[in-house]
């Protein structure tokens, strides 16, 4: 077995006792291959950090909706991530936008030969990879582990370069195809599958106490959002002023108004800036009978409770 690029020497050790898989917990970039057969290496012994495909090397997808990727695992495990089972090896893509769009990628499982995790960090544009990006910088983490549709979207805005990491369990072989999207239909309606309807035709004060799974949402949007969210369903009786604020929250919140999933429809946002500091969101507007949608949706994944007051005059 012959370990190489390693950046500590904790590192050097930890890699004895995974037999030199990814490591998803790791605080420093580093690289890990191996030469047994089926552990997802290559046998060969070489270093392949700079292999097209690698978190050093990229590969280029361009700015088109319908994009189909097609590919054979190969290489070592070098980005660090926390989605999933990913000690397998991985591909690196980047990707970026030339205007403020939501973005899908979905894969084929009769054309996918393991169960992959996906992965989709962002930086500023121009930068490298971070392999060990936080979930700070993380707009998709999902394990695909048949329980889930295939894939996830996610808002993309100009600012940013976004790497797209299709990892693998530990062992893996074989190919597998993909398909990005882009624009509004790429989102789908998942997030409405469990929607609570607030009549404020009935009441113009309405309060709600739920929780937030620890998993990846199916709403994002300008003030981000990737984690787990509840959509709420608004009535209107009139035009009038609508505020909606979050009286406590267990994660970093974020509040939003749109007319479906996509952050392409959403038309006001706010998000927590400083912990325990909740804003009011607020839009004065509407008609009689006027339905829009209300998002309590959280900057990363981890869930929690938390106490939703909306008003309405």
């Amino acid at each position: 077995m012959r370990c190489a690029a390693f950046h500590t020497q904790a590192a050097l050790a930890m890699c004895t006792l995974t037999a030199c898989g990814l490591r998803t917990d790791a605080t420093d970039s580093f690289y890990i291959c191996v030469e047994e057969e089926g552990l997802g290496g290559t046998g060969t012994g070489a270093d392949h950090s700079a292999r097209p495909g690698s978190c050093d090397q990229p590969l280029e997808l361009p700015f088109e909706s319908g994009v189909r990727r097609e590919r054979e695992l190969q290489g070592c495990s070098q980005a660090s991530g926390v989605c999933g089972a990913d000690a397998g090896p991985e591909d690196v893509y980047r990707f970026s936008v030339p205007q403020p769009i939501d973005v899908s990628i979905r894969f084929d499982p009769a054309h996918t030969d393991f169960v992959p995790s996906l992965r989709v960090t962002r930086v500023d544009k121009g930068e490298p990879a971070d392999c060990t990006a936080s979930d700070e910088e993380t707009d998709v983490c999902l394990p695909l582990d048949g329980q889930r549709p295939p894939g996830a979207s996610w808002f993309a805005v100009p600012e940013y370069d976004y790497y797209i990491f299709v990892d693998s369990p530990p062992g893996s072989r074989g190919s597998y195809l993909f398909e990005l999207r882009t624009g509004i239909d790429a989102v789908g309606e998942r997030c409405l599958d469990n929607v609570i309807e607030v009549d404020l035709r009935e009441n113009l004060r309405f309060e709600y106490e739920g929780t937030l799974p620890s998993r990846q949402g199916f709403a994002n949007g300008r003030c981000g959002g990737p984690g787990a969210e509840q959509m709420f369903r608004l009535t209107f009786p009139s035009a009038g002023r609508l505020r909606a604020r979050l009286d406590h929250a267990d994660f970093w919140s974020v509040l939003s108004l749109g007319h479906s999933c996509a952050g392409m429809d959403q038309y006001r946002c706010i998000r927590e800036e400083e912990a325990d500091e909740f804003e009011t969101l607020e839009y004065v507007g509407g008609s009689p009978d006027w339905t829009t949608y209300l998002a309590v949706d959280q900057q990363r994944f981890g869930g929690g409770d938390y106490k939703l007051v909306i008003e309405l005059d």
